[in-house]
């Protein structure tokens, strides 16, 4: 389909049921209200028009995970690097890095990322880390 063609110009049965086959498309008429700027047809359109062209929202399966890794681990280095206080002031830094980068996947990738995790596994970084990082230089002033 021609980038440059309208959403409501027709599509040739070929190109459609290769493009729709195996997915699961909805396509409903609404001739009441309208749905912002759109009229419910031209929403539609839009929506199936997108499906052909393959930019739809998909969902991060396990990548979170290894988000919430990578978070964590830095956040880790980051309080072992350098002082408590310096540290958390660092991984507020890191969660809104975090978030940043999470919404950039999305905006340009159309990758969808649960941010609970990364941010939650800060959050524990934030507590856990600074804590063992000054018990451990406790220790060391001790012995």
């Amino acid at each position: 389909m021609n980038r440059s063609s309208s959403p409501a110009e027709p599509v040739d049965e070929r190109t459609f049921e290769a493009k729709v086959k195996g997915k699961i498309v909805l396509l409903v008429s609404n001739h009441g209200m309208t749905s912002g700027s759109y009229l419910p047809d031209r929403a539609y359109a839009v929506a199936l028009e997108n499906i052909l062209r393959g930019s739809v929202m998909k969902k991060a399966d396990l990548s979170y995970i290894w988000y919430s890794l990578v978070w964590l681990a830095v956040a880790g280095y980051v309080a072992i690097r350098f002082r408590a206080l310096v540290a958390i002031l660092l991984m507020f830094v890191l969660a809104l890095c975090a978030l940043w980068f999470g919404s950039y996947l999305y905006e340009s990738k159309n990758v969808l990322i649960d941010i609970f995790y990364p941010l939650l596994s800060i959050a524990i970084a934030i507590i856990v880390f600074p804590a063992v990082a000054t018990a451990q230089r406790w220790r060391q002033g001790e012995g």
